[in-house]
């Protein structure tokens, strides 16, 4: 259930991912995995009038807060035929609810991410003049499943401080 309304919004959301191998080829019969998720999207919108240089201007400014968690599952017997890391090196990732693509691994994980954007956009056509946002996750406990099955857990609390300018 979703709560809208013109000032924000709050978007929770639980979900479950299955992955069923069937492997005669590889020698194992078959494996199968069932992984809960909980993720929390929000966001509050202030907006505010603004006149620079004769010109009438909207700024906005929003605050994101975005949680997840999935929670540990051993999956170093399983097989990765196609799952590689999620690059966070860009905002967009930071809200992404998992740390893999591909369905063979599903990352472990409890954070939050929290981001700040502004911007300011023409009154009379409501186009962007300038943008910018910053964001930053901060993990909650450390991520155990790696791509290297016995590789060591993540254990950094913070991610990098992300910004942007459009």
């Amino acid at each position: 259930m979703n709560f809208e309304r013109t000032y924000g919004y709050l978007r929770p959301r639980v979900t479950a991912h299955y992955t069923q191998y069937e492997l005669d080829r590889v020698g194992s019969s078959s494996a199968s995995r069932l992984i809960p998720m909980l993720h929390i999207d929000s966001r509050l919108f202030l907006d505010r009038e603004l006149s620079l240089g004769g010109a009438e201007y909207v700024q906005g400014l929003d605050a994101k807060v975005y949680y997840v968690y999935i929670p540990f599952e051993d999956q170093k017997t399983l097989p990765n035929f196609d799952s590689g890391e999620i690059g966070f090196d860009n905002i967009s990732n930071y809200y992404q609810r998992g740390r893999f693509y591909g369905d063979d691994r599903i990352g472990d994980t409890h954070r939050v991410t929290l981001g700040l954007e502004t911007r300011a956009m023409e009154a009379a056509t409501g186009y962007q003049r300038l943008g910018a946002q910053v964001a930053q996750m901060v993990f909650l406990n450390d991520r155990q499943v790696r791509l290297d099955g016995n590789a060591s857990p993540l254990t950094q609390r913070y991610s990098n401080l992300l910004s942007e300018m459009t």
